[in-house]
């Protein structure tokens, strides 16, 4: 006789009365579980189907729990896969259908998916604290030593072309600022402070970060700032530690050590 069963909204089957009863003692399946077999008018609950085939011992249920294949779960795709249907790759079990895609990762330099420690509000705002004192002090001298040759060759603060000078050279400092601060992070997914701190971006995969998303992630980072910094007080309360722009560009800060 062959039976089937209720899986949430899928009926599975058809399936043997012995397989029927290896799954009740795996729990697979349980006594209120609904089954069919052809000649029965309509489904009912497996305890009132079968009687004698939930009347299994503890010492039957260990026995098919000791004799059911181990398994393990991809790392790739988070599914369940017999043990001799899946190969271990950096440290994390891998099905056949995955391998491809993550040797290639692990050969890019990724991170191993399932692995990843995610960096917090606290460590990052110190790697902050740590940019902002390691290019903030260079700019520093820049302004000064513009200021002072400003000031020995006479210019007047409110004098429209020292004015105009001024203004250029800021743009121009803000502008390089920004270029170096997204070569940091495609070139190597992390800034001084970051390096520092043992923190890198990349992507949810594990991958490095382009150039055109770093600055993406700079212009969204600004987005964080705003509002008393709410965008980036997110990060320590979410899940990933994510901010608001790694929101945006789909990004995760994580530990390197």
């Amino acid at each position: 006789m062959e039976w089937y069963y209720a899986e949430g909204p899928l009926k599975v089957g058809p399936i043997s009365e012995e397989e029927l009863e290896s799954r009740l003692a795996r729990g697979v399946i349980t006594r209120t579980t609904l089954v069919w077999h052809e000649g029965m008018e309509s489904w009912k609950p497996l305890r009132d189907a079968r009687p004698d085939a939930t009347r299994a011992t503890a010492r039957d249920r260990t026995v098919a729990v000791e004799k059911a294949p181990a398994r393990r779960t991809c790392a790739q795709c988070k599914k369940p896969f017999p043990a001799d249907e899946v190969i271990r790759l950096g440290g994390n079990w891998v099905c056949a259908a995955c391998k491809p895609v993550y040797f290639q990762m692990l050969k890019e330099g990724a991170e191993a998916r399932g692995t990843f420690r995610y960096g917090g509000f606290w460590i990052r705002g110190l790697a902050l604290l740590l940019d902002a004192m390691i290019f903030g002090i260079p700019m520093l001298i820049v302004y000064a030593l513009i200021g002072f040759g400003l000031f020995a060759r006479g210019a007047e603060p409110n004098r429209a072309p020292d004015m105009g000078y001024l203004q250029g050279v800021n743009a121009l400092v803000s502008i390089g600022f920004i270029a170096l601060t997204v070569w940091f992070w495609g070139r190597f997914g992390a800034t001084p402070g970051k390096m520092i701190c043992g923190l890198r971006i990349v992507r949810p995969d594990g991958g490095r970060i382009s150039y055109a998303r770093a600055l993406g992630r700079y212009f969204a980072q600004m987005l964080s700032y705003a509002v008393l910094y709410i965008g980036v007080i997110m990060a320590g309360f979410d899940s990933e530690k994510r901010s608001l722009h790694d929101r945006i560009c789909d990004t995760r800060v994580i530990k390197t050590r």
